[in-house]
């Protein structure tokens, strides 16, 4: 029979290993010496939504290529994290395409963009009559259509601000180019990893074996996300297992660490032992 029925997770009491509160270890008081047939359920999980909508190293990155007919350049923009609204994206967008393409023509602002209230939509326009430009795809990039001549960047994880954008048709762009309607959430779900508790029976889109509970966000920045939903099917088999030292960490589907701004969250472990 296992030592206990349940144990409660706080990232507030990691390790000095830990990484941050979205990444961290837990070193249990007790060893949980698990029976026979045991289960594992996660639930009673909060997760205060600290995550900015636009994250470095998560979708902070924009693949953009600049052309005067006769000079390509390509070039990836990252954008600062913050808690964006519609209009300081735009402002924020201005000044870093402005920025990484001034060694192009020096001293010149070649993009202006701005926000419309009503729409929900962002417009980037050139500021001068014989260039074009290209604001990159998610698909042109993970699978090169467009012979990408900047610097060297990873197709499987992109880290790209395209889903923020509504940016999913290819289209070369002359004289402005407008985005879809703004979805200022980093995430749709959060995904809760454990290689010492995971029974290698869930698969991550990406590929990842120790994905131990997909987490919804169901709350907006600012407010707290709750996932206490248990289905009876979705458990991990933790038989015979001796737990002392656990390491967590709260990932996109890339498998990329989530910053939670060292906002602490929770969950509860709950050992079900079959008769």
């Amino acid at each position: 029979m296992s030592r206990f029925k349940k144990i409660y997770i706080d990232s507030h009491h990691r390790t000095q290993n830990s990484n941050s509160s979205s990444d961290f270890e837990i070193y249990l008081p007790e060893s949980q010496e698990c029976g026979n047939d045991t289960k594992l359920y996660i639930h009673e999980i909060t997760i205060p939504n600290s995550i900015y909508p636009v994250q470095a190293g998560l979708n902070s990155n924009l693949y953009l290529r600049l052309t005067d007919f006769s000079n390509t350049t390509d070039v990836i923009i990252e954008l600062l994290s913050a808690s964006y609204v519609g209009a300081t994206l735009a402002s924020n967008l201005q000044t870093k395409m402005n920025e990484a393409t001034n060694g192009f023509q020096a001293n010149n602002d070649y993009f202006s963009v701005s926000y419309d209230y009503d729409t929900n939509k962002i417009t980037i326009a050139l500021n001068y009559v014989d260039f074009s430009f290209k604001i990159m795809t998610d698909y042109e990039m993970e699978y090169n259509t467009i012979q990408w001549t900047g610097a060297s960047y990873d197709r499987n994880n992109l880290k790209s601000i395209n889903q923020v954008l509504g940016n999913y048709t290819s289209s070369l762009n002359y004289p402005d180019w407008k985005s879809g309607y703004l979805t200022l959430l980093a995430l749709r779900n959060l995904y809760l990893t454990c290689s010492e508790l995971s029974d290698a029976k869930q698969l991550g889109s990406t590929g990842a074996y120790n994905i131990i509970k997909k987490i919804p966000i169901n709350a907006p920045f600012g407010s707290v996300i709750y996932d206490n939903e248990i289905i009876s099917v979705d458990y991990i088999n933790v038989s015979n297992r001796v737990l002392r030292t656990l390491h967590f960490k709260l990932v996109n589907s890339y498998g990329n660490v989530v910053d939670l701004n060292n906002v602490n969250c929770s969950f509860s472990l709950t050992f079900i032992e079959d008769d």
